[in-house]
């Protein structure tokens, strides 16, 4: 897997458990985690390409019954 996105998810009250579940089966989620603050989740996908990463969010994960808005960080290479 060469690319990486952090992925902030807002969900509808009383759909958190029914997302998290539907999160976590998707095949290029690394993590999944629940968070208290202005976001209700976090993704991190890892994928081949951000393209990949792009379709799973706007294909998939913004369909989710339940998902209000995402908004994606990629991860980027500070060099070694």
């Amino acid at each position: 897997m060469s690319a990486t996105a952090y992925v902030l998810i807002n969900v509808k009250m009383g759909k958190a458990k029914s997302v998290f579940r539907a999160l976590q089966n998707l095949d290029n989620v690394y993590q999944v985690d629940a968070l208290m603050g202005p976001y209700d989740m976090i993704v991190i996908l890892q994928d081949s390409d951000f393209a990949s990463i792009g379709a799973t969010i706007m294909d998939i994960i913004q369909m989710i019954d339940g998902v209000t808005k995402t908004v994606t960080c990629n991860v980027v290479s500070m060099g070694n």
